[in-house]
């Protein structure tokens, strides 16, 4: 069996962070929130493990923990996976992220670079 080759815009690297989701109706309300942990990232979107499952292409807000700082981000759901243990991947590609988070993420990157790209 082959293994389908993917082609990434930006590399991917094994990062471990704590991160806090939240969403909200077309209305505002219906606050859906939820914790997860990123499995990698990049500079165009994460894959997290949550134990909450989301819709497909929701609008999410991020708060990211890095070690020395918090950054908020928006993203949409782009990707959901239930993996054979019952946990739930999701990837999220980022929404118009600031020249200061790309900064953040590319520096948290360069840091894990021995932890190994996914």
């Amino acid at each position: 069996m082959s293994k389908k080759t993917v082609k990434r815009d930006f590399p991917r690297v094994t990062k471990l962070l704590f991160t806090g989701m939240s969403s909200f109706d077309e209305k505002g309300g219906g606050a859906m929130l939820s914790l997860g942990r990123t499995l990698n990232i990049s500079e165009g979107g994460m894959l997290l493990e949550v134990s909450k499952n989301m819709p497909f292409q929701l609008k999410v807000n991020l708060r990211l923990g890095f070690q020395k700082e918090i950054i908020e981000m928006e993203g949409n759901v782009v990707h959901l996976r239930k993996t054979d243990a019952g946990d739930i991947e999701i990837g999220v590609e980022f929404i118009n992220p600031t020249k200061d988070q790309l900064e953040i993420i590319s520096q948290a990157m360069v840091t894990s670079l021995g932890q190994g790209f996914a």
